[in-house]
């Protein structure tokens, strides 16, 4: 069996209809520095998902990825 990129299973809670969150923020940083092109399109997709509705907050997002870089 293949390595499963946990980043796939971005994009379903992305269009759940919650709020956004500290958490969400958090899978879409560690999605945009994934190592695999395929963990990269599914977060892409997510915050895609997320900023088209409007929900995408980029300034939780950008402190996230201070915090893990």
């Amino acid at each position: 069996m293949g390595v499963v990129d946990p980043c796939r299973f971005l994009p379903p809670p992305a269009a759940c209809d919650g709020p956004f969150g500290p958490a969400m923020a958090l899978c879409l940083a560690y999605g945009m520095s994934a190592g695999r092109p395929e963990g990269r399109l599914a977060t892409a997709d997510a915050f895609a998902d997320l900023a088209g509705r409007g929900l995408l907050d980029g300034t939780l997002v950008g402190g996230e990825l201070a915090t893990i870089t």
